[in-house]
């Protein structure tokens, strides 16, 4: 992978960082997501386990939220039944 400008990795370091917190569709801690565990653990856990990510983790990381955002919001709307989301292992 081609190293990001530092500008773009900071803007997607903040994004998820607060992703770390919640899930910003649900407002909660959903047990589909790969951040389930991670947002059950303290403040300073979660930034120790954040700063330990690497730039392929924190790409996948905010491909997965904008795929589930995305098919949360058509589900509520009624525009298309959620299908499942496969979490790489």
């Amino acid at each position: 992978m081609n190293p990001m400008s530092e500008q773009p990795k900071t803007a997607l370091r903040d994004n998820l960082l607060s992703l770390v917190r919640r899930c910003p569709v649900e407002v909660s801690n959903p047990k589909d997501c790969p951040l389930f565990g991670i947002r059950k653990l303290g403040p300073t856990r979660h930034l120790r386990w954040f700063n330990n990510l690497t730039e392929d983790d924190l790409v996948y990381l905010n491909a997965y939220h904008c795929i589930c955002a995305q098919l949360k919001l058509q589900s509520r709307s009624g525009q298309n039944p959620r299908p499942s989301v496969s979490i790489r292992g």
